[in-house]
């Protein structure tokens, strides 16, 4: 499923579970895909007895979440707050919060509460149909983590409690770059002329959006034989359950990023190409090709071949869908949720 088809339903899902638990709910006439939120407006607004409330839903998709993920999100609630001039805002997250991380968000946000995997397993507890969409976009969302315990609890602050806080002082906006990194991407010329321009406009997007996740940026990288260039190589620092799978279940700590600026569809020799690159026993067993056109279907062939035969995961990626995670990177959703369902779709399609 992509991330704007998961992002509408877990929203969707969100406000069915507000509006069960006695809020009015409004979503601004229907909630809507991820790509049609960039109008600087909140998913939703709720109404109860007590106070009107600004609500942000978030889609992270690891069992783990980034402190700098979470404050980008309730800088952005707060902003919203603000210019709605509404007091309290709730981030809802498709994560579990630790206990450490939400007593120090607490602090920082104290008019803001969050609805982390636990507390919507509470809000949904008395409910059999809300209860099962739950369980569905939990293995849906986290199918790459680890058997999560969800353990129902009550929100960590109600919504009186919220309006009585003080106000936030907000942090400096952080650029988004996603869109000007998108257009120099696409302006680039094709071919020959145009493969420097492009090689940097790649390593600069994805810089952007695994800056929390890669490092080590080599670019030009030749081998020990001194025969073999490939593109760039990062090592994984990432917490986030895709890259630690690559660590776990690949053996590869380490990635490799090939550009190929072609007119043409990649083809079945790219493929061979790449995957020499690829050596398990120095950890490095996992690379992607980003093109215009993305592969025939003889390299789909190769890249499965090389899977199946060898356990190299070689991942096909295309301008669009480098413009597609700009985008969520841009709008604080999970970028690594277009990787993983690429990933997802090759793994269960492969054949024996």
């Amino acid at each position: 499923m992509e991330l704007r088809d998961l992002y509408f339903k877990f929203e969707i899902f969100v406000a069915e579970l507000f509006r069960h638990n006695g809020f009015q709910v409004d979503t601004q006439s229907q909630p809507k895909p991820q790509t049609s939120r960039l109008d600087g407006q909140p998913d939703m607004v709720v109404t109860s007895d007590q106070a009107v409330s600004v609500v942000e839903v978030k889609v992270w998709r690891s069992s783990k979440v980034s402190m700098s993920f979470l404050l980008q999100g309730l800088d952005t609630l707060e902003r919203y707050k603000r210019n709605l001039g509404i007091k309290i805002g709730i981030l809802v997250i498709s994560a579990i919060i630790k206990k450490d991380q939400k007593e120090a968000l607490k602090t920082r946000y104290p008019s803001t509460i969050i609805y982390d995997l636990n507390t919507l397993s509470f809000l949904a507890a008395d409910s059999e149909a809300l209860s099962s969409k739950f369980e569905e976009f939990t293995r849906e969302i986290l199918a790459f983590s680890p058997a999560l315990e969800i353990t129902p609890e009550a929100p960590s602050l109600d919504v009186e409690d919220a309006s009585a806080a003080p106000e936030t002082t907000l942090a400096k906006e952080v650029p988004k770059d996603g869109e000007r990194l998108c257009n120099e991407l696409k302006k680039t010329p094709t071919g020959k002329i145009g493969w420097r321009k492009f090689e940097k406009s790649c390593v600069d997007a994805l810089r952007y959006i695994f800056q929390e996740d890669l490092t080590g940026w080599n670019e030009q990288r030749r081998t020990e034989s001194g025969i073999s260039i490939y593109d760039t190589v990062c090592r994984i620092v990432s917490n986030h359950d895709l890259w630690r799978m690559f660590i776990h279940q690949f053996n590869s700590r380490y990635v490799i990023f090939e550009y190929k600026n072609y007119t043409y569809k990649v083809k079945q020799g790219q493929i061979y190409t790449t995957e020499k690159y690829l050596y398990k026993p120095a950890l490095r067993s996992v690379a992607f090709i980003i093109s215009r056109k993305g592969p025939d279907e003889n390299a789909n062939a190769a890249c499965r071949g090389a899977l199946r035969e060898h356990g190299k995961l070689i991942v096909n990626l295309t301008v669009d869908d480098l413009c597609e995670m700009l985008q969520a990177k841009d709008l604080e959703d999970d970028p690594n949720s277009i990787l993983m369902a690429k990933i997802d779709d090759m793994l269960t399609t492969l054949d024996r």
